[in-house]
């Protein structure tokens, strides 16, 4: 089975091309230039590196967010016209889930994505065995230090921060440990599940600085989400309105 994954959810898009669970090929977009004008280049670069041709496409898969509205409008739109012109199968998965995937050591995880306006988009996700994640309460979004706060029991059992908005805000987030009697220690791409346990205490929070594209780990689990739930629509996962919305209701 072959893999077409994009994600679009934030300023650098990423497209990886998988086949039975390896990854082909990945091309990242500029992150300087808008998703509408780079996304068509990138397909044809990851095609060509990976020595596929389109119509070999079994599979479309989709980050569905949250993120940017426009980039998100802007890859599901794409998405949801080459599954009608390749009759292709298409899933999408949250860009929450995705984080911990994409980190790949099983943990329990508090995901904090960018979401702009001095936000982050959170969640809290388990990663178990063979890959399997699982959420842990609803997702929120709000200011870096009231989601510390909303967070900070999982984050004091060992919750592993990682994500964009970790990466971003690394500086804050050092301020607001420090304001706890914490410490941010991060966690090299090797350590594995017993050398994390054996890092974080209650006065340490363990951070991943470091999250591959998102549109691998998408690329990868795809096929298995497929396998479980069948064809599933296409659909945005916002967690915050969007302006229009939020106008409506004011």
């Amino acid at each position: 089975m072959i893999v077409l994954a994009l994600d679009t959810t934030s300023s650098r898009s990423s497209l990886a091309l998988a086949q039975d669970g390896v990854v082909l090929a990945t091309v990242e977009g500029d992150e300087q230039l808008p998703h509408s004008q780079t996304l068509f280049a990138s397909l044809t670069e990851v095609l060509s590196l990976a020595g596929i041709s389109l119509s070999q496409v079994d599979v479309l898969a989709g980050n569905t967010g949250p993120g940017s509205f426009t980039g998100l409008r802007v890859g599901l739109a794409a998405l949801k016209g080459l599954a009608q012109a390749l009759n292709s199968e298409v899933v999408g998965i949250n860009a929450l889930d995705l984080t911990a995937l994409a980190v790949g050591m099983e943990a329990s995880y508090l995901i904090l994505l960018e979401a702009g306006r001095h936000e982050v988009f959170a969640g809290l996700r388990v990663l178990g065995p063979a890959g399997s994640v699982v959420a842990g309460g609803t997702d929120q979004v709000g200011d870096l230090p009231s989601v510390i706060s909303y967070y900070q029991s999982e984050l004091d059992q060992g919750a592993i921060l990682a994500g964009s908005g970790v990466t971003k805000h690394c500086g804050q987030l050092e301020e607001i440990a420090k304001k706890l009697g914490r410490t941010l220690v991060s966690l090299s791409t090797s350590a594995g599940r017993e050398a994390s346990r054996n890092l974080v205490t209650g006065k340490d929070w363990a951070v991943r600085l470091a999250v591959p594209p998102l549109a691998a780990a998408l690329a990868i689990e795809a096929p298995k989400r497929l396998a479980r739930d069948g064809h599933a629509k296409l659909g945005a996962y916002y967690i915050r309105k969007s302006d229009a919305e939020l106008k409506l209701t004011n």
